[in-house]
């Protein structure tokens, strides 16, 4: 994670998953001098402060999860119809209870959140929008949150089952690197969780493979669909309609207020044109973590330039070549 284009609506780490997060491990490897807080809010201390009637409604209805609600318009404006498909393709909406108790704790908690919870399944569109709205006013007060302030080499870890967190985008144009480790949860979220069937996976492998957990977790790429990557001596490279890409990346066109932004700030790194159009093509979503390898391997190979070639290391790591 790098610079974030606004504020971050509150969330719980892969709630529009069928199985989120258990917890989260957060590394400020690089932060700015000030600002880029993180807020959590307790979740069970917001359902506690409920009246009973209300608590009593909430535990009998569901709501739908969704990446559309939040990430939806921008992902069609940055991508098109395609992205939006690929995207609600590989993560299609789930439904959580909005009332779940922790597994180990025993403790019920409010799972609705301003980032991803569309609707109420069990009301009708308006009664729906007008519980929501209470519940997420409701929770985010202060006596419910806490904020985190960061440092270089900081780490924040919490549990995403009865947590929610949103990040502060007060720090521009200062750099920020950080580094997440999800752990992923081996049953559903529930009221009951002890009836909830465990997910089945080999705990005696050496290592679990995450596409293996989570077969909608979306890959991150370099380059788009039908479109070989380019070598690394500037080789032509065709694109997916069949078009040559220039042979020199410094002449790629590309948007110069994109190009602008991606170097401004970045620890003397300088992206080249070429490189800047293909991260171009990444939904904004993921954008922040392909700069963020890409970043890396540069520092790693000892070079001040992010170019085409840089970015082919990073895609062939993670295709594991």
């Amino acid at each position: 994670y790098q610079t974030i284009g606004g504020d971050v609506n509150y969330h719980t780490d892969d709630i529009f998953r069928d199985y989120p997060s258990r917890m989260s491990i957060l590394r400020g490897l690089t932060m700015p001098t000030g600002g880029g807080n993180t807020i959590w809010c307790d979740m069970e201390k917001a359902y506690a402060s409920l009246s009973k009637p209300m608590q009593k409604f909430l535990e009998g209805l569901t709501a739908e999860q969704t990446l559309s609600k939040n990430f939806g318009q921008g992902i069609l404006e940055g991508g098109g119809a395609q992205a939006y498909e690929d995207m609600m393709k590989r993560n299609p909406p789930v439904v959580h209870p909005v009332v779940r108790r922790h597994p180990e704790t025993g403790r019920k908690c409010l799972y609705v959140c301003q980032m991803t919870t569309s609707r109420i399944m069990e009301l009708n569109q308006d009664e729906s929008a007008a519980l929501i709205a209470m519940l997420l006013e409701h929770s985010y007060q202060p006596e419910h949150e806490c904020r985190f302030f960061w440092r270089d080499n900081s780490v924040a870890i919490w549990d995403n089952r009865c947590t929610q967190h949103r990040g502060i985008n007060d720090f521009s144009p200062a750099f920020r690197l950080l580094h997440r480790i999800p752990i992923i949860d081996d049953r559903r979220p529930s009221l009951n969780p002890d009836e909830e069937p465990r997910m089945e996976y080999d705990r005696n492998a050496d290592f679990i493979r995450v596409e293996d957990l989570f077969v909608n977790k979306p890959e991150l790429t370099y380059h788009v669909d039908g479109e070989e990557p380019a070598q690394g001596n500037g080789a032509a490279a065709e694109s997916g309609n069949g078009a040559a890409q220039p042979e020199d990346e410094h002449a790629v066109e590309v948007d110069p207020r994109f190009l602008r932004k991606l170097n401004e700030n970045r620890h003397g790194m300088v992206f080249t044109p070429g490189a800047a159009a293909r991260l171009r093509k990444i939904p904004r979503m993921f954008r922040g973590a392909a700069i963020s390898a890409v970043i890396a391997e540069a520092q790693k190979q000892g070079t001040t330039e992010a170019n085409i070639a840089i970015l082919d290391a990073v895609q062939a790591k993670r295709r594991g070549g």
